[in-house]
């Protein structure tokens, strides 16, 4: 709301979308906050392991509870209500249920099976949807006002340089789509802007580097590229035994000593679980008695990361660079250790014979003694992210860096907007599916003139 004045976009406001959207499952009905008639299943993962009588899991969460200052029965803190309304939440702190987007019966929900309940009733609604096609650019008239008109589309299987079963000889169909009110796009943090550049709208010498002719002149497309700093403290149980009493994760909210505000500023799932990243063949399993603590950064400092095209070519995938740590990055980097430190201290309060633990990261070994320039080094090459946003951000026409309206439309165009992860202006919080779920609702009260 401070970007634009748009109180449509105050606190208050996004939770009736909230409530629109959420089918809770692990609450009373009509707790104050949540829905339970809406599309996205939210449900808690099941602790219930903690209370496991002379449990491992226990003791460490005692001292988990310990260290973060928490008080009271640490079984009733893990299921407190991480969605809760109300003033002053995001500065509350300690334990809370995992809350995911999932079915009692931990099917994963979301959008996609929106869609699909959407298809199924085809009287009710008209909706086409058209598979194996890309989006290669928007079209315009020649209006003095340039006004989106419909799309220009790639018909054919794996079309897209990111998709591994392509082929390079298969081109694809052209062919052209009108649309009779707006064009909408929604390729996320990557391809939205990508599509934006390719349609000739965003920075001009970029364009004309590739003969793109220009539609609108936005410097801010594809730029400002943010996303989570993601890190982790995994250790092993002393000799390797065989950890008693764990589980799946419980949710433990921190503020760091060095965190600039009052607010919450690190995100920890915590667990008999090995999560260290993205890449094939991951997570590394290393046995039962492993736990772990995964961090994710709230706020980062650093928002200079860039989507580029590198050719006119629509089935070419841009150059992506987050520019990690290049702003703020020491800083960022201390509040992500100062967290490591602070699980670390718990753990190691933790009795024989689960104690000394073997850490495996970031600091190796048992009782080994790293500085904090060391783990920092390894924090910041180890660090992974998937939560990618801002390159066609909100903001005022007089913002160089703003690519939407309040209302996600393009400025300087008519009839085009972009409705994903990409119009947050900054990351929001740690876990942003939730959050984009919400803009989408947003929305489509916007686009349909709705009130909420």
């Amino acid at each position: 709301m401070a970007a634009t004045g748009d109180k449509s976009w105050a606190a208050a406001e996004m939770w009736k979308h909230f409530r629109n959207i959420e089918k809770n499952s692990y609450l009373p009905v009509n707790t104050t906050g949540h829905g339970y008639k809406g599309y996205l299943d939210t449900m808690v993962v099941d602790s219930g392991w903690i209370n496991q009588k002379g449990g491992d899991g226990a003791e460490i969460f005692k001292q988990l509870a310990g260290v973060t200052g928490q008080t009271g029965n640490v079984s009733e803190l893990i299921y407190r209500d991480i969605n809760k309304e109300g003033a002053g939440r995001d500065e509350e702190l300690g334990f809370y249920g995992l809350a995911t987007h999932a079915t009692k019966t931990t099917k994963r929900a979301g959008p996609a099976y929106y869609v699909k309940a959407t298809l199924a009733d085809a009287k009710k609604y008209p909706l086409t949807l058209q598979l194996n096609s890309l989006v290669t650019k928007v079209l315009f008239s020649n209006d003095s006002t340039p006004t989106a008109i419909g799309v220009e589309v790639l018909q054919g299987k794996s079309l897209y340089g990111a998709d591994r079963r392509r082929k390079a000889d298969v081109k694809g169909t052209a062919t052209k789509i009108y649309a009779k009110k707006e064009v909408i796009i929604a390729g996320g943090a990557f391809n939205s802007p990508q599509i934006l550049k390719l349609s000739g709208i965003g920075p001009a010498d970029e364009l004309k580097k590739f003969n793109i002719p220009v539609v609108k002149d936005l410097p801010g497309v594809g730029e400002r590229l943010a996303d989570n700093y993601e890190t982790s403290y995994i250790a092993l149980a002393a000799n390797k035994k065989p950890l008693t009493g764990v589980g799946a994760p419980v949710a433990l909210l921190l503020k760091t000593p060095t965190s600039p505000t009052k607010r919450r500023n690190i995100y920890a799932f915590c667990g008999a679980i090995s999560f260290e990243g993205f890449w094939p063949g991951m997570p590394t399993e290393y046995g039962p008695s492993e736990f772990e603590c995964a961090f994710v950064h709230m706020n980062p400092k650093s928002q200079a990361g860039y989507v580029r095209l590198r050719s006119a070519d629509p089935t070419d995938t841009p150059d992506i660079n987050f520019r990690f740590f290049e702003h703020g990055g020491d800083q960022d980097l201390t509040e992500l250790l100062d967290a490591v430190k602070t699980v670390r201290s718990a753990f190691e309060k933790v009795a024989a014979p689960v104690t000394p633990w073997d850490e495996v990261h970031p600091c190796k070994g048992t009782n080994a003694k790293c500085s904090d320039e060391a783990q920092k080094e390894f924090i910041k090459n180890q660090a992974y992210s998937h939560h990618p946003t801002s390159t066609c951000a909100i903001g005022p026409a007089s913002d160089k860096w703003a690519v939407l309206d309040s209302k996600f439309r393009v400025h300087g165009v008519k009839n085009l907007r972009v409705v994903d992860a990409s119009a947050f202006p900054k990351i929001p919080g740690a876990f942003p599916v939730v959050p984009t779920m919400l803009l989408a609702e947003k929305a489509t009260a916007d686009i349909l003139g709705t009130a909420v």
